[in-house]
């Protein structure tokens, strides 16, 4: 019984892992893409009304006549994605179809066992450059340059420019980790624009690869991954998503850490509302959105007719993690008069959205395509892909509502 357990679990993981190291017809699931992305307002908006549709099969005709035959599944994932970027909408996505390791399988010796040795893991693209050197040259950045040495809790990843590729390779220094091993590359940076870059990651534990557009490197962070000796100053580490309190006399504070689109977040913004209607009476308010990811509107913008009625000075913490709804009600809250916004640019993505959020299948079965299908594009596509920049930018050296404060003293 435990010789087949130990077969099926090979059969298991070399499935994952073959999954995204094999080849595949990309060009088939391009052409599901594009027809997918002609569906999206940002189509409509980018490409047909700026009458740019001969450069948009341009952009198509390059890919397709690199998938004359298959070609690597990391390599059409990253096509995919970046045939999807000719759009500036950041809410659209395309992702890997297989979710990687289980947490049982994670703790499954036989399994994990039949992983690192499977030709698949062995086979994970790695660097060409000698990890010592590459230590003690990373070593000697800068702590504001992206590359560096940057740390989770099991893994030292060392973040080169690959001068032949023009990315920025994550390679794995140091790990705790059975499903890594030094010299293998863990994340790719590149097509920086407006200070930030698109990433091609695999997931520390599960290993499933991800894209995500525009990650900030602000303050030594890359997603989880961050330099030794930062101060994660700009992250609201809160547990609570709905906080109302009174720091002295003429500040209090409100943390808004949802606006999710889900019965609890509905539930509790009505609660929170009824809390506070009444209680807004000091000269300064200071509002934190940081670490908001969004949500709908239902759950924002009630709370807006409460801060124009405020005749006191509004202050708006915003941080890279504060997205979509958060990011447009940052907007409005903008448009209030004696509001002040501090802290760093949003992430920029907010000008489409989700009404329904319909996942679709590539031919190939290893992708899905979740196209938008809501339109603010009018109101909100000057931030797209650029975010919200503060009226005040805050130092990451220490706690920003203490900055505030200190403002508010002056």
């Amino acid at each position: 019984m435990k010789t087949l357990v130990t077969v099926i679990t090979t059969l298991l993981f070399a499935t994952i892992s073959l999954a995204q190291a094999g080849n595949c017809d990309c060009k088939k699931d391009l052409d599901f893409l594009v027809t997918k992305m002609k569906e999206m307002p940002s189509y409509k908006r980018q490409i047909i009304k700026e009458n740019k549709e001969a450069a948009f099969q341009t952009t198509y005709q390059e890919y397709a006549s690199k998938m004359t035959t298959p070609i690597s599944v990391i390599s059409c994932f990253e096509a995919l994605n970046k045939m999807m970027a000719t759009l500036d909408d950041f809410h659209a996505s395309v992702s890997f179809t297989n979710d990687g390791i289980t947490k049982e399988q994670l703790a499954d010796t036989a399994a994990m066992e039949a992983f690192v040795s499977s030709e698949a893991f062995l086979n994970h693209p790695k660097t060409t450059e000698d990890l010592v050197w590459l230590a003690a040259k990373l070593q000697a950045k800068d702590k504001n340059d992206v590359e560096g040495i940057y740390k989770t809790k099991e893994l030292s990843v060392g973040v080169h420019r690959n001068e032949t590729t023009n990315k920025l390779e994550g390679v794995v220094l140091e790990s705790k980790l059975q499903t890594w091993m030094p010299g293998q590359i863990i994340f790719y940076l590149m097509d920086e624009s407006y200070g930030r870059f698109d990433m091609l990651y695999f997931d520390p534990y599960s290993r499933k690869m991800i894209f995500s557009k525009r990650v900030s490197t602000a303050n030594g962070r890359i997603k989880f991954f961050i330099k030794e000796g930062v101060e994660s100053n700009e992250i609201n580490f809160s547990k609570e998503k709905w906080v109302f309190k009174q720091i002295n006399d003429s500040v209090q504070y409100i943390y808004f850490g949802a606006f999710s689109n889900t019965q609890a977040v509905k539930q509790a913004s009505k609660e929170f509302y009824a809390k506070m209607k009444d209680s807004l009476d000091a000269k300064h308010l200071i509002i934190d959105l940081r670490n908001n990811g969004g949500g709908n509107k239902k759950h924002s913008d009630p709370f807006l007719k409460l801060f124009r009625k405020n005749k006191g000075q509004n202050y708006v913490l915003t941080n890279a993690f504060t997205a979509s709804n958060a990011e447009q009600f940052t907007v409005k809250l903008k448009n209030i008069p004696n509001t002040l916004h501090l802290g760093e640019k949003t992430r920029g993505i907010l000008a489409y959205g989700m009404n329904y959020g319909y996942y679709y299948e590539t031919p190939s079965g290893l992708f899905s395509v979740l196209p938008t299908d809501m339109d603010f594009h009018n109101a909100f596509f000057e931030f797209e892909g650029k975010g919200i920049a503060p009226d005040t930018k805050l130092s990451y050296d220490t706690d920003w509502v203490s900055q505030t404060l200190d403002l508010i003293s002056k």
